[in-house]
């Protein structure tokens, strides 16, 4: 069972922002998978290795690691069975560590596991580190274990069934998150659909000992996702991030949202890609690389940034952007800036963050990450949005050597 969800964070800054928290292959269109999920009344991505969880707590690990595997092998790269005890561990650092503190019993969420991947922290094969309900506390041994996937994009599809079809039949599978009984939530990966019956084909890590089985349309499911882009992960990126352990919340605009990371690159590398978590599908978006004042705050004055990408926000989750202007960097710190506005069929603009929240300890805050334009200048973006503590945006810099 599921125990956790996501805090809803809402608070007001004034008029300006706010903080709120088919396809039989791969190379079918969205278009054809529209139209196949409209008009298929069965449909069954393939079946993979059966895994039980034995205890009450770990679903949403399987869940989330079997949703990743159906689209791995949709795609015709699952090499091997990936491990949930990697993820599971990764939730259950020690209490003198960052990150979250969630034992195997206490459940997680989709938040946990998305940062998890889009960190590039995993997943990992299964034999690496297999299944074991008496020990999944986080070691330096598990850190040595690399990501064999990079997760270049989570997609959150809604809970209507056409757009879990539709995203089923796209990417082969989708995550279910659905209520029990009172505060009691159950996650479970969805990989088909039977008209006939009413009811997803899923797969349940609490049944056994064949976990494929259905589940009604008519429950109440509160959260669905599904992965959109991975490949095998790349020996020669580099991720620079101040979001590794998930999006706490987010922060919006009412029509443009401006806001930047800085990082301290390595030197010797080329700027190739940007991974951007943003809940506002379809706003225009540009990116840009900036010079960082010596006072650690990016420039202002627009005449130094240096367009990256230009273009839209493909959907409500994680997205990598293939940056149409690549840049080599030297050794010297630069800002990452973003900038959404809203459009006529989108909803206002917003980007993720990290945060404090309850169960996950954060390192203490160190100024100089992460900044909003206010007017003309750059601030804190900590105190702007008055948070406790803040690591930073969603907003990851992917380099090259």
């Amino acid at each position: 069972m599921i125990i956790l969800k996501k805090g809803n964070f809402i608070k007001k800054l004034g008029a300006a922002l706010l903080i709120t928290t088919m396809a039989l292959s791969l190379n079918f269109t969205i278009a054809d998978a529209q139209s196949f999920s409209e008009t298929l009344s069965y449909y069954s991505s393939p079946q993979l290795k059966n895994k039980y969880q034995f205890i009450n707590g770990p679903c949403w690990a399987f869940a989330n690691i079997a949703t990743l595997e159906t689209f791995l092998s949709k795609k015709g790269i699952l090499k091997e069975s990936l491990s949930e005890k990697h993820l599971l561990s990764y939730a259950n650092q020690s209490q003198n560590n960052p990150g979250f503190h969630y034992t195997i019993t206490h459940g997680g969420n989709g938040m946990i596991a998305n940062g998890y991947f889009s960190a590039g922290l995993g997943p990992v094969f299964e034999k690496e580190c297999s299944y074991d309900i008496c020990n999944s506390q986080f070691d330096s041994k598990l850190a040595a274990v690399k990501s064999k996937y990079w997760i270049k994009g989570v997609k959150n599809i809604g809970i209507d069934s056409h757009s879990i079809k539709k995203a089923i039949a796209t990417y082969g599978a989708a995550t279910i998150i659905y209520h029990v009984k009172e505060n009691l939530y159950h996650a479970v990966s969805a990989i088909g659909w039977d008209n006939s019956t009413q009811s997803w084909l899923i797969k349940d890590s609490a049944k056994y000992p064949n976990n494929y089985t259905s589940l009604p349309y008519s429950t109440q499911i509160l959260e669905s996702y599904c992965i959109t882009d991975a490949e095998s992960f790349p020996s020669n990126i580099k991720i620079y991030q101040h979001d590794n352990f998930g999006v706490t919340g987010a922060c919006k605009a009412n029509s443009k949202l401006t806001v930047a990371n800085v990082f301290d690159f390595s030197g010797n590398e080329t700027l190739d890609q940007v991974t951007i978590c943003s809940p506002s599908s379809n706003s225009k978006i540009n990116v840009f690389l900036a010079p960082v004042s010596n006072n650690g705050i990016p420039t202002s004055y627009r005449a130094y940034w240096k367009n990256l990408y230009s273009g839209t926000v493909p959907h409500n989750g994680y997205f990598t952007l293939n940056l149409k202007n690549k840049v080599h960097l030297d050794k010297n710190k630069y800002a990452i800036i973003v900038q959404l506005e809203k459009t006529n069929n989108s909803c206002s603009p917003g980007i993720g963050y990290q945060a404090t929240c309850e169960g996950l300890t954060l390192p203490s805050y160190h100024p100089g990450k992460s900044f909003i334009l206010c007017g003309q200048s750059f601030s804190e973006a900590k105190n702007i949005l008055n948070l406790e503590n803040m690591s930073g945006f969603s907003i990851k810099a992917i380099t090259k050597k």
